[in-house]
């Protein structure tokens, strides 16, 4: 069984970061080239007010990701990826994997519901 380990810190400009595993393998794959790629579980293009959605994160191999959010004043983040948005406007959603450092980044559009 795979130990996860919170991981919590405030940082200015940027949301609470926390940390969650892709996938359940108990042995983590690590590599530079490592791909993945960001969805929201919704399937939307949009979030709306006080709607929460997910971030799905598809990887191959098991990794760690921390989640920010450019602007947590429209649209917070949690240590799973779950999103609150709180008001209208736009906010960039950062993932990196831990092991690695690479980064994927998602476009975020607040609407009234």
């Amino acid at each position: 069984m795979k130990k996860r380990i919170p991981l919590v810190l405030l940082l200015p400009g940027l949301a609470l970061f926390g940390v969650t595993s892709c996938n359940n393998s108990s042995t983590p794959v690590v590599s530079e080239d490592s791909v993945f790629s960001l969805s929201l579980a919704s399937g939307a293009s949009s979030l709306y007010v006080g709607e929460s959605d997910k971030v799905v994160v598809s990887c191959l191999g098991s990794y760690t990701y921390t989640y920010s959010s450019s602007d947590p004043y429209v649209v917070t983040v949690d240590g799973s990826g779950v999103l609150t948005p709180v008001a209208v406007g736009s906010a960039t959603l950062t993932v990196t994997q831990v092991e690695t450092g690479n980064a994927k980044t998602l476009d975020l559009s607040v609407t009234e519901a």
